[in-house]
């Protein structure tokens, strides 16, 4: 069964390739110990796969990165992502990356590499097996929905946290959110899927995430992603941010409004249904 991909460890692997701070050497003291072979490509694997990862999620990529193209990251599709209950044949990509990955780990000795380097060669080990139990696992019991954590949640934090720094943010800003429709009809789907096979939260989650949703869409005039827009927007010096505005405006009443709408009457629809408390160990 698909599970969702998420991108592995990316900030985790870049610190220790050469964004950490070295302490000052100490007068007089040993000098710094020089970047063995090893260690150096070691480095660059982390720098490879941070790419990569960053590569595959807009959002991500625009959370962590200001400046892509010092990694050789570019033309990057702009979209929330994709969300797949049956395995695809880019899953099936995905899960020989990872296999790959662990191969290559494994060509390193840990006792050669930098303490920085060790931490961070066990800690992608351990991510990279449980990507591949989560993958690989028959069914899914981790849920999309939630009251406070949930997609439902993270992608009004997409809007509303949203840095700008030109205006081609502004109108990739306008794609992601016009994108909410497609994204939430996915994750409603996979959700679906999982009632079908019996996997699903109990009336009590179900109630939070009713009012999670029901409060983002109570009152549209003062909808808080346009309301950080238009807040954004005054700071930004842009010819055309009133009809920006006017765009995301659009947006939210047409496309991500309906789209939590949509979660709302679906949830509404599951009531009643749960046959155990929503706990794993109950399945």
């Amino acid at each position: 069964m698909k599970k969702l991909l998420i991108v592995l460890l990316c900030l985790l692997m870049l610190l220790p390739a050469g964004c950490k701070k070295k302490p000052d050497p100490v007068p007089g003291g040993d000098p710094e110990p020089a970047e063995s072979d090893v260690q150096k490509q070691f480095n660059e694997l982390q720098l490879k796969w941070f790419a990569e990862d960053l590569s595959e999620d807009y959002s991500n990529l625009h959370f962590s990165l200001v400046d892509p193209a010092k990694y050789g990251i570019k033309d990057v599709e702009v979209t929330l992502g994709e969300i797949n209950y049956d395995l695809t044949d880019e899953d099936r990509q995905a899960i020989a990356d990872l296999r790959n990955r662990n191969l290559e780990l494994a060509k390193f000795k840990p006792e050669e590499l930098t303490e920085d380097q060790q931490i961070m060669y066990e800690c992608m080990k351990y991510y990279f097996n449980l990507q591949l139990a989560l993958m690989e696992t028959e069914k899914d019991y981790t849920f999309l929905f939630t009251p406070n954590s949930g997609v439902n949640n993270n992608v009004i934090t997409v809007f509303t946290e949203f840095d700008f720094r030109s205006e081609q943010d502004v109108r990739d800003y306008i794609t992601l959110l016009n994108d909410t429709g497609r994204y939430f009809d996915q994750a409603i789907e996979y959700t679906r899927r999982q009632a079908e096979e019996g996997i699903m939260q109990p009336d009590s989650t179900i109630d939070g995430v009713l009012e999670q949703c029901e409060r983002f869409i109570a009152d549209p005039d003062k909808n808080e992603v346009v309301r950080v827009f238009v807040g954004a927007m005054d700071g930004m010096n842009l010819a055309g941010k009133d009809e920006y505005i006017a765009r995301v405006r659009k947006g939210v009443d047409e496309v991500m409004i309906p789209a939590y709408k949509r979660v709302i009457e679906f949830y509404e629809g599951l009531k009643g249904q749960a046959t155990t408390s929503g706990a794993l160990a109950d399945y």
